[in-house]
């Protein structure tokens, strides 16, 4: 998540509401999935929850994934 958010320049707040989403996430199956698509998917999902905007194509590029990979994981999250 680290790595990710700095390269999208994600805010403080956006930050920690994609942590909290991935610490949630440990309960759901993340197993076998790309862990960069999991952190780009909460960054997304975490900069709608704050209004900050962070496209899935920014992220996608990021986290080394495709922007379906950040959209599945994002609405996996949800």
């Amino acid at each position: 998540l680290p790595k990710v958010a700095s390269e999208v320049d994600a805010g403080r707040e956006t930050r920690r509401r994609a942590r909290e989403r991935l610490a949630a996430a440990e309960t759901v199956a993340t197993g076998g999935v790309h862990p960069g698509g999991v952190a780009a998917g909460a960054l997304y999902l975490a900069g709608r929850e704050t209004g900050e905007r962070v496209t899935q194509g920014e992220l996608a590029e990021a986290a080394d994934v495709s922007q379906a990979t950040v959209r599945a994981r994002f609405q996996e999250l949800e």
